[in-house]
């Protein structure tokens, strides 16, 4: 069965656990799976705001069309974030695919600040409970990157 539609509320839970799932594997220095989350956090992002106005998208590519066409090309959301959304996926495709490329502390600190950028584009998107859960978080992880 192929889901139509995911309401902001399923869709948050995803980006939640994603934080979750980046603390723990942070805290254990294994950042190839900090770039699988970081990057299923930026897109479960992306395909929030898309819910809210209506778009669901079944790939990776549809969110990333979806999103320059709707957001990015109008100016709602900055251009970086279709840029680090992009770049990302390449990573995270990098990260389970290719055992060969490794990635380390200074890595996930790039990767983890495009994230931010991300959230604070989109967090004008977000309802209230989900934007403070979501601060939330990003406070604890920065508790533990920026040091």
């Amino acid at each position: 069965m192929v889901e139509t539609s995911q309401s902001t509320a399923d869709i948050f839970n995803l980006i939640e656990s994603k934080f979750i799932s980046f603390l723990s594997n942070y805290k254990s220095a294994n950042y190839r799976e900090c770039v699988s989350s970081l990057f299923y956090v930026a897109e479960s992002l992306a395909r929030y705001v898309l819910a809210q106005h209506g778009y669901f998208p079944i790939s990776h590519e549809g969110i990333q069309v979806l999103l320059a066409q709707h957001f990015i090309k109008p100016g709602t959301l900055k251009k970086n974030v279709y840029n680090y959304l992009t770049n990302l996926y390449m990573r995270r495709k990098d990260a389970d695919y290719k055992g060969f490329v490794d990635f380390d502390k200074d890595d996930i600190t790039t990767y983890w600040q495009w994230v931010g950028e991300i959230v604070d584009n989109v967090s004008k998107f977000l309802e209230e409970n989900h934007r403070k859960r979501i601060f939330a978080l990003i406070e604890e992880c920065n508790k533990l990157i920026i040091q």
